[in-house]
């Protein structure tokens, strides 16, 4: 069943990076991210209404496990990044490999709440044989893809990192409520950024 829900996330991953990617080429990088947090706060508040259930902690929690959001707001800034400069097949190796050592790293040292899990060898000859294919996949690529393999990269670490903060927020709130909780915290960052650093993309728009 674990394996089942597994590769479904695997496919709607590489589907998501394929719909906001495209998203981002029509509308821009800023507007898309701004996008993409109102759908989701909008599509989450319509499933806590019809299940008629709270988002709202039961208690007071650390200011660390609101983070997700604003972390979120940075991977689906360098994954759209990256879109369109490398291919999608390479965006979802990186981004896969990058949470793969993220993830080796926090079960390594039971970080963020996790608990400490021992790492089999295999494991890391495994990362190793991953990175060398992804390398070989990459070769003779141009310079100027490099900030989109970095980006893709970093979207895959800080996924890892958001991912962990916000199960240990939907414990108090809920799954639902874990995913409208970070859409709400990370939209005003991803409103400031439009308006500071992609205000070209609202002078854009038609009207």
């Amino acid at each position: 069943m674990y394996l089942f829900f597994t590769l479904t996330a695997g496919i709607l991953i590489s589907l998501i990076a394929l719909l906001n990617g495209t998203l981002t080429a029509a509308a821009g990088l800023y507007l898309t991210t701004v996008i993409i947090h109102v759908t989701a706060i909008i599509f989450a508040l319509i499933i806590l209404w019809i299940g008629k259930n709270s988002f709202i902690p039961k208690k007071k929690l650390p200011l660390w496990m609101y983070c997700g959001g604003l972390i979120s707001v940075m991977c689906t800034l360098c994954s759209n990044y990256a879109f369109g400069k490398i291919n999608l097949i390479a965006i979802t190796a990186l981004g896969l490999l990058a949470q793969a050592i993220a993830s080796l790293i926090i079960d390594c040292f039971g970080l963020l709440g996790a608990r400490k899990r021992r790492v089999r060898p295999a494991t890391w000859v495994c990362i190793a044989f991953s990175s060398c294919g992804i390398v070989y996949m990459l070769y003779g690529s141009e310079m100027s893809v490099f900030s989109a393999i970095a980006a893709s990269f970093a979207a895959g670490i800080g996924l890892v990192v958001s991912r962990v903060i916000s199960a240990s927020l939907a414990e108090y709130s809920g799954t639902v409520g874990s995913s409208l909780i970070n859409h709400m915290i990370g939209l005003p960052l991803a409103v400031l950024l439009l308006f500071v650093v992609g205000s070209s993309e609202l002078a854009a728009l038609p009207g």
